[in-house]
Formats: structure tokens, sequence, C-alpha cells
């Protein structure tokens, strides 16, 4: 019955999905990652207005 109690006990002191993943962000690994997301994201959306733009000017 404790082995109940300590998996139960475990979950409530799990950090949040927000937590953990700021926590990985700050890790050299997960900050690569962010930054080549937040990079490829930008990216993106400089294409996207690139081409709004043209399509408003034709």
């Amino acid at each position: 019955m404790s082995s109940r109690q300590d998996s139960h006990h475990d979950r409530t002191t799990m950090d949040s999905r927000g937590q953990r993943f700021i926590k990985w962000a700050q890790e050299p690994f997960g900050s690569v990652m962010v930054a080549s997301v937040a990079t490829i994201g930008s990216f993106g959306f400089v294409l996207s207005s690139m081409w709004a733009i043209q399509a408003a000017l034709n």
C-alpha cells in the first residue's frame, strides 16, 4: 500500500509541463533547439510577409 501512496506523491510533486520545458530550454541542447526553431519560424514569417506584399502589389 505504501508504494501506491509513494507513486501518488511522486506525481503530485512533478513539475508542470511548462516548468519542464523551461528547464529543458535552459540546458545547452535545449537552448540550441529553441534558437533553431525561432530562427526557422522567423524566416518563415519573413517569406510569408514577402509573398503577401508581392500578392498585394500585383
